[in-house]
């Protein structure tokens, strides 16, 4: 019997693949795919894919680091400039509220 399921242990292959994954997480999934045919056949599968280049760019050997990077770096991106626009519009709108100078009238006197 495993420790994790089969789910989590195919969620973790690309880590394990790329030698990215911490000492203790190896251990799991050698011992999950020692007792697990099916997820070696997964496991040996994926990594075909990977090195031959259909997964990666280029070719070459898959780095799971450099696609978390590409991502996150892509992410602040579009963070950034998203918040840039919020600020502008806030900006825009306190503007045209001053020049306005609406007067408020409270409808039982005040």
């Amino acid at each position: 019997m495993t420790e994790y399921s089969c789910d989590v242990i195919r969620d973790l292959l690309p880590l394990y693949a790329d030698g990215s994954a911490s000492e203790n997480t190896k251990a799991a999934v050698r011992r999950h795919l020692l007792g697990c045919a099916e997820c070696r056949k997964f496991y040996s599968h994926q990594n075909r894919e990977l090195h031959s280049g259909r997964a990666g760019e280029g070719g070459g050997k898959y780095h799971y680091l450099d696609v978390v990077k590409k991502i996150r770096r892509k992410t602040v991106i579009e963070y950034s400039v998203a918040g840039i626009l919020l600020a502008a519009a806030a900006a825009g709108l306190m503007a045209k509220n001053r020049k306005k100078k609406t007067k408020i009238v409270f409808p039982f006197g005040r």
